[in-house]
Formats: structure tokens, C-alpha cells, sequence
């Protein structure tokens, strides 16, 4: 990760490049909501829902949570939250790795979602903290992340990116384009010890692909992989009792 990034740059990163990669994404075959109808996410009804790191909403929209729960997103993205605001979620246009709480009030929220968020912050102790405070005693937070076990897998994520900043670009790829400025990626043992000091506890854990195309007819049959084996991770996160 580059630890000598601005605020300003991040911001620019993802409102001028990694948006225009959002929306070529969008297009593909994504398992995200797959695996959360396998929780039985999408039923959930009557629920203050926060996603952190909404990007332009499509997860909300595929899983239809917008239709029967107040769903509210934020972003460090003003273009992606302009599409996400087309989907019917309160929009904020928030830097998490910012000093001080969430601009929420205290055990508001029923269920938050962290997707592909913490690898991209500078902080993820800070943002546990922050989450502990606007999550509801018996709320939940469900988090996807890269999985830290694997040895390439930053490298694999950053020839991923690439590759998609050549379908944009072409051979004309502008530089700040080329920094990912985003890649914190963590191992699980070091999620569980953060989770501890402040004050959840780990529920469940899921190993998945983030390509359906890529996922074996097998796989699919199950959906869950070996988590200690799979590229990405899912987790169930509660608050622990006090």
C-alpha cells in the first residue's frame, strides 16, 4: 500500500479512474449477490441498512434491499454516488478513513456492509470502531474481503485493474491511473484480532469467487470454497456482549 497517498489523490483515484472501472464491471458476471441470497440477505425487511463504500449502489439494487428497507450509502466516489442516488439509497459523499465518527447517530443501524471496502482504506481498526458505534446491540455486518492467505493476491488484483484501464485507455493509460493507491490487503487472523479490540466477534466465514463464470458447476452447487484456500472472504460479524 502506498502510505505516502493524499486524501486529495485517493479521492481523484477512485472518482476519475475507478469509476469508469465500476461501470465496465457492472456489466459482468458478479456472484456477490448470489452469495448473499445464500443468507437469505436479501429478505431483509424494515432494516436501517448502511453500505460503506457503495460505489454506484448495484449491489443494493441487484439484492432489492432499497424496496422495503431505508438503505443509506457512502462513498469517497461524487460520480458513483450520483448512480447509486438512482436507486433509491441516501447518498453521502464521506471519506472513512477521515478522524472522528461516522455522521450517524449512535445504534442506528441494523445491518452495515462492508464489500470490498477495507483493503482500500488506510485505517481498518479506526472503521470497526466507527461501525461499533452506529451498529444496533444485535446488528450484523457482513464483509467481503480479499484473501490475504494468498501470496499473489495483491498482484492478481493489480493485473485485474490493468487489464480494465487498457479496455478503457487502450495504450493511453494516464499514470495516476496506474498507482492503485488502494491495496491494504490483510490476512484473516489479522481481521479476527482487530474484531476483538473492538468489540465484535466473528460469526461465520466463507471462502468465494468474485466471477460466476469462474466458479465450477460444483461450486456452484455448494457456493462456499475452503476459506483458507479461496481468493475472497466472506464474514458475519456481530457485536460481542458486553
Amino acid at each position: 500500500m502506498y502510505k505516502n497517498v493524499q486524501r486529495k489523490e485517493t479521492e481523484e483515484y477512485y472518482s476519475k479512474y475507478y469509476s469508469k472501472m465500476m461501470e465496465r464491471w457492472k456489466r459482468s458476471a458478479d456472484s456477490r449477490p448470489i452469495i448473499f441470497r445464500k443468507l437469505n440477505v436479501h429478505k431483509l425487511n424494515k432494516k436501517t441498512i448502511l453500505d460503506v463504500g457503495c460505489g454506484n449502489g448495484i449491489l443494493m439494487k441487484n439484492l432489492e434491499l432499497t424496496k422495503k428497507n431505508e438503505v443509506h450509502g457512502i462513498d469517497i466516489s461524487k460520480p458513483l454516488l450520483k448512480e447509486a442516488k438512482k436507486y433509491n439509497i441516501k447518498t453521502l459523499f464521506y471519506d472513512v478513513d477521515k478522524r472522528g465518527n461516522l455522521p450517524y447517530p449512535k445504534e442506528y443501524f441494523d445491518v452495515i456492509f462492508l464489500v470490498e471496502i477495507v483493503e482500500h482504506i488506510f485505517y481498518p481498526k479506526g472503521l470497526f470502531k466507527k461501525c461499533y458505534k452506529i451498529l444496533k446491540p444485535n446488528g450484523k455486518i457482513y464483509m467481503t474481503i480479499p484473501n490475504g492467505l494468498q501470496p499473489d493476491k495483491k498482484q492478481h488484483i493489480q493485473e485485474m485493474l490493468e487489464k480494465t484501464l487498457e479496455k478503457i485507455y487502450k495504450k493511453r493509460i494516464p499514470e495516476k491511473a496506474k498507482r492503485f493507491p488502494d491495496l491494504n490487503i490483510i490476512t484473516i487472523h489479522e481481521i479476527k484480532r482487530i474484531l476483538k479490540q473492538t468489540g465484535f466477534k466473528l460469526k461465520e466465514l466463507y471462502g468465494w469467487r468474485w466471477k460466476w463464470e469462474q466458479v465450477s458447476s460444483k461450486e456452484r452447487k455448494h457456493m462456499w470454497l475452503n476459506p483458507l484456500k479461496a481468493r475472497d472472504l466472506l464474514l458475519v460479524i456481530e457485536k460481542a456482549k458486553k
